[in-house]
């Protein structure tokens, strides 16, 4: 069953997050796409840095602040979690499975399903 469609600037599997490892949905490329993503342990190791980062990574970092879950954040938070994203490319109708990713959606589309879903 079809849940959503997701698109360039948009995330999924922000559960994993929340420590939530287990997935209701799934996702298949619905074109050739690709996605930055960050696993839990490094999300939360950035989560709970109190220090500054220097670095430039101008790119990525805006990438970052346009997501809705990161809106707000400190700049040297956006700084660290941009310094531990790493890219993923998936071909049309690729099945994209994760447990402890968010997914974060630079180009193409994804679908999201239910489990079990074609």
């Amino acid at each position: 069953e079809f849940f959503r469609c997701v698109g360039p600037g948009e995330c999924f599997g922000d559960a994993a997050l929340l420590g939530v490892f287990t997935r209701e949905f799934q996702a298949r490329a619905g074109s050739n796409a690709i996605c930055a993503t960050v696993e839990y342990e490094a999300f939360e190791e950035v989560n709970r840095s109190k220090g500054r980062t220097r670095g430039s990574l101008d790119q990525k970092m805006k990438f970052i602040e346009r997501i809705y879950l990161f809106r707000g954040w400190e700049v040297y938070r956006l700084c660290r979690l941009a310094f531990v994203l790493s890219e993923r490319t998936f071909a049309l109708g690729c099945k994209i499975e994760t447990r402890d990713e968010l997914f974060m959606l630079r180009r193409g589309r994804l679908n999201v399903m239910a489990p079990g879903a074609k």
